[in-house]
């Protein structure tokens, strides 16, 4: 049996967008500190009510980040949780080899540094301003174990997110790139709809090597598919993202 640590390691989470917040009443402590929320229906805290989201809101530190800054390092000592509330982060991993793995990049609602080993095992870097709440590892440990319906919440999660990787794997392993980069671009609209609706406007932040590292290809290989999609039709491409004009022929080619 996979343990709870094993699981936890690396996941972006995603929630359905009709969840309801189990105390809608509550202002999370980032509102009181002048900033909107508008993640909570999907965010991991909605399974919260009372005095369990005040004990969590107690823990919690909203932070700012500037674009292109580190949130934790792979091999370090892992001190903090992240929930992120805007932005986003770059996952990836250093292989031994020096390449660089890609493996998700985090949106608001998701939560960086779930974790029980004592290092990080992989990097997380803004890719855009980012806001957070901080919260620190041990005390959040602590909060978890004492609350069942959130890991409850975990347990289903992580089953999610086990499906998703390998989703992501069989994309890797069976897919033509073209495949590969549409498959990328309706996950990603996917997981941003969950905040503001479906919409043919993607942003990209990622750098083009970032979608590489992510999709298993080269760099000239990705530019290569965004301009052939570009001049069929598919997309209009500028530099920071894209926006769908043929989304039945792009659903065709992920075969979704």
């Amino acid at each position: 049996m996979m343990s709870l640590d094993s699981n936890l390691e690396g996941l972006e989470f995603d929630f359905d967008p009709r969840l309801e917040a189990a105390d809608p009443r509550h202002v999370c402590c980032h509102v009181l500190d002048g900033y909107k929320c508008d993640i909570r229906p999907y965010s991991m805290c909605n399974i919260l009510e009372g005095q369990a989201v005040d004990e969590l809101e107690f823990l919690a530190r909203p932070t700012n980040y500037a674009a292109r800054t580190p949130l934790q390092s792979q091999d370090a000592l892992a001190h903090s949780v992240f929930n992120v509330t805007a932005g986003m982060v770059r996952l990836s991993k250093l292989l031994t080899d020096g390449r660089r793995q890609v493996f998700g990049f985090a949106l608001p609602g998701d939560f960086i540094g779930l974790t029980l080993a004592e290092h990080n095992p992989y990097n997380a870097d803004t890719l855009t301003p980012v806001t957070a709440c901080q919260f620190d590892r041990g005390q959040f440990k602590r909060f978890m174990s004492l609350q069942p319906a959130l890991l409850r919440r975990l347990y289903d999660i992580t089953a999610s997110e086990l499906a998703r990787a390998q989703e992501h794997i069989a994309i890797l392993g069976c897919r033509s790139a073209e495949e590969k980069v549409a498959c990328f671009l309706l996950g990603l609209r996917t997981r941003l709809a969950r905040r503001s609706g479906l919409s043919s406007r993607i942003p990209l932040p990622m750098s083009r090597q970032d979608i590489a590292d992510f999709l298993g290809l080269t760099i000239e290989t990705v530019s290569r598919m965004f301009t052939k999609l570009n001049r069929q039709g598919v997309l209009d491409v500028a530099r920071d993202h894209v926006c769908i004009r043929d989304l039945n022929y792009l659903q065709k080619l992920a075969a979704v």
